[in-house]
């Protein structure tokens, strides 16, 4: 009779669905929680102590690291990628699927590493309901908006609350604050006519692949006032802000004292790069192309590549340093970003990476 009991209870298990079985491992022993708003306004009831943590966005691997919780992350996503910042990044699994975005999750693979929170970037893109309806109630899902300039220090201070941080998140929040002021002192006084005018370049990967924003993408009249510049993609019509394709007559054109290229290079940026070669010819074969040869910025040798990694984290900020610099050469003559990204490195991610000697996250060195 136990034999047949223990058979007949195996075959109603086999018989679940898979989300049945699985989704109690992450929530079996009850634990004490809180009531924390997150940035989307909903009220979500976190663990008072949180020991596993699943994310979906380098942001917040980026701000975990800062708050000195990257030890508790069991999932994450596949953009985190540098061994360098991130320790023991090839025992943590990638849980967002590269083929979707960052809403599109290995559901199985999230619960199978029974995370007591899931922190969710807030982005712009369909498909929250649908992740999160798949997680809950197992699984609290709380977001913060880590990735843009307006709401880091907030969020980053609201992260700090949830995982029981406060005081490393204050001790970022004054240092950006700080960096910010520092450039805008400075930037606060220019009138138009004394502001540079430049180009952002993103796109996915190729030199004569050429996508911009608008002045009415998230964050760009936030840069623009920081850095002390003019967007000459600011009224350009698209949907969003984001413009997927310039026009290379419109290009042609503009009076454009700096280009800015920040799209990713393959095997080009990283802190375990130590040869500028790949990022140099990229650059190189840009400023070849006949649309971009006839520009200011390229005869006079102002384009500028910079690593994809410093923007949609808490790295902006740093950004914004060397972007000041660039367009401000004299102004901020005082001023070395890269001594600005040491700091960064040394204090916040707590690394050893002197980039004095390793690491291609801009080109040329300012």
């Amino acid at each position: 009779m136990k034999r047949f009991l223990l058979s007949l209870s195996l075959l109603i298990a086999a018989s679940l669905p898979w989300d049945c079985l699985a989704l109690p491992a992450a929530s079996a022993i009850p634990k004490e929680t809180r009531t924390i708003t997150d940035s989307r306004g909903r009220h979500v009831e976190v663990p008072s102590t949180t020991k596993r943590i699943a994310l979906n966005h380098v942001s917040i691997s980026e701000a975990l690291k800062i708050l000195g919780c990257w030890d508790r992350v069991v999932a994450r996503d596949h953009h985190t990628t540098d061994s360098l910042v991130f320790d023991n990044l090839q025992d943590v699994p990638v849980i967002t699927l590269q083929s979707g975005g960052p809403y599109s999750l290995n559901h199985e693979l999230v619960i199978e590493t029974a995370p007591d929170l899931f922190l969710c970037a807030d982005i712009s893109m369909g498909g929250f309901d649908e992740m999160e309806a798949k997680l809950s109630p197992g699984i609290p899902v709380f977001v913060v908006e880590l990735n843009r300039i307006s709401t880091l220090e907030e969020n980053m201070e609201l992260l700090g609350k949830v995982l029981g941080k406060e005081k490393e998140a204050r001790a970022f929040t004054r240092w950006n604050r700080s960096l910010v002021r520092r450039i805008t002192d400075r930037t606060g006084t220019l009138d138009d006519s004394r502001k540079q005018r430049y180009l952002f370049k993103t796109g996915w990967g190729q030199y004569d692949d050429i996508m911009t924003f608008t002045n009415d993408f998230e964050g760009i009249k936030e840069r623009n006032r920081i850095i002390g510049g003019i967007n000459v993609a600011a009224d350009i019509r698209a949907t969003g802000g984001w413009v997927q394709s310039v026009n290379p007559e419109w290009l042609a054109a503009q009076n454009i004292d700096v280009i800015i290229c920040g799209e990713p290079v393959r095997n080009g940026y990283g802190a375990h790069v130590s040869d500028t070669g790949i990022v140099a010819t990229q650059r190189q074969n840009f400023m070849k192309l006949p649309y971009v040869a006839v520009t200011h910025a390229a005869q006079t040798g102002r384009v500028h590549m910079i690593s994809g990694e410093f923007f949609g984290t808490a790295r902006i900020t740093v950004a914004n340093a060397y972007l000041a610099k660039w367009l401000h050469p004299k102004l901020f003559e005082d001023l070395n970003p890269q001594d600005v990204f040491q700091d960064y490195l040394h204090r916040f991610l707590n690394t050893d990476i002197n980039l004095k000697e390793t690491g291609v996250f801009t080109y040329p060195e300012s």
